[in-house]
């Protein structure tokens, strides 16, 4: 039985997606110097810990997961590496609302104010390069006795994310300024 090289696929359809230049517009990724920065600036929640997690089966989310990993590691954070989970979405009745799956990534913490703290500032600092990113709101804190982060990478949100996004944002702007006059 052959096995199948998901990595040599990934290179290659990231290569075309390249070359076709629509990469971002389908793939989270960090630049080796996004995590070296992100590292540098998470260095002060050093000794930390922190586990990631994404779908199992998904690709795109376990791929942005390990860069995201790797930007922690870069802080000497101490990290679960990624893993995937299987959600099951419980059942409802007839006539119950939809529940949409959350999209991004979702930081939850213990909570105690180092954890906050440092969710607060991956948060921060997935966003400043353009990634949606925001807390877990129900519930909001996990129940763990050792102080801790879940960095949970849920599916890509719709629309542009990260420079393809900032970028979006940028013109947006210029054009609303352009507008104005």
């Amino acid at each position: 039985m052959t096995v199948f090289r998901w990595e040599k696929f990934m290179e290659i359809s990231g290569a075309i997606l390249i070359t076709v230049g629509v990469l971002g517009e389908f793939f989270r990724r960090l630049t080796e110097r996004q995590k070296a920065e992100i590292g540098t600036t998470l260095r002060r929640f050093s000794n930390q810990y922190a586990s990631l997690w994404y779908n199992a089966g998904d690709i795109e989310e376990s791929m942005f997961a390990s860069d995201i990993a790797e930007s922690l590691q870069a802080a000497y954070i101490v990290i679960q590496p990624p893993a995937g989970v299987v959600h099951m979405q419980g059942y409802g009745r007839f006539g119950d609302p939809v529940r949409r799956l959350d999209t991004g990534v979702i930081l939850q913490s213990t909570n105690d104010s180092a954890s906050r703290s440092f969710a607060d500032a991956i948060i921060k600092e997935l966003t400043l390069r353009g990634f949606d990113a925001a807390r877990q709101k129900d519930p909001p804190f996990t129940n763990d006795s050792t102080p801790q982060i879940r960095v949970n990478v849920e599916p890509r949100p719709a629309g542009p994310q990260g420079e393809f996004k900032l970028q979006a944002e940028r013109e947006a702007k210029t054009k609303s300024t352009t507008n104005a006059k």
